[in-house]
């Protein structure tokens, strides 16, 4: 499998992820400059992965070769083409795509606007992230081994009663997600030094909600 990484927090570092152990063969990555171009990136992605990989999804004419039924013979799952559909889906490779952050990323409008009023873009923002969440699951619906992080950034919830944080995006996002996973760091980073240099470390911990 592969991972396909949409930096709009402009940090990707190919050296570094090297160093850490990261297969740089196995990672695509791309940096849209808008919120707009990453749906379109990452919905652009799994439609690549499903003509590769499961191609009838966007091909209701599809019929599979010879080679096809060969391979699902082989692996005894018959020739028929439910059957070769089902060798298919299983055999396909698991795929992750990373986006970070969607926070980060501005809308087209705030990102071309020469003013600093950001009211009505925070509206818009939301409506537009909850269309990008029902375009991602009407696209990824047979897509069993695709996987989308998005990582994103609390804020505090100034003026509101309680205070608290919240996160950007919307209640579309937030009721779209499968799983929601809050990192909270914990005390200092430590340094140790390392064969490759010095590698620092944090305590964190983890709420997990669904």
């Amino acid at each position: 499998g592969y991972v396909t990484w949409v930096d709009s927090e402009l940090s990707y570092d190919p050296e570094w992820a090297e160093v850490q152990g990261c297969n740089q063969k196995r990672i695509i990555a791309y940096r849209p400059p808008c919120l707009e171009d990453c749906f379109d990136t990452i919905i652009r992605d799994i439609k690549k992965y499903e003509d590769h990989f499961l191609p009838w999804i966007n091909n209701k004419e599809w019929k599979p070769t010879e080679a096809d039924k060969g391979r699902a013979i082989a692996a005894k799952y018959g020739s028929s083409v439910a059957q070769v559909k089902q060798y298919m889906t299983d055999n396909a490779p698991p795929h992750i795509i990373v986006w970070d952050s969607i926070a980060a990323a501005p809308a087209r409008a705030e990102a071309e606007a020469s003013g600093f009023d950001f009211s009505s873009g925070m509206a818009y923002r939301a409506r537009i992230n909850k269309l990008f969440t029902q375009r991602y699951q009407a696209t990824v619906v047979g897509c069993t081994k695709v996987s989308l992080i998005i990582i994103n950034q609390v804020i505090a919830n100034i003026g509101s009663y309680g205070g608290g944080f919240d996160v950007p995006g919307g209640n579309g996002l937030k009721h779209a997600k499968h799983l929601s996973i809050q990192v909270t760091k914990q005390g200092a980073s430590h340094s140790t030094e390392t064969q490759t240099g010095f590698r620092s470390t944090d305590h964190c911990t983890f709420s997990i909600t669904k």
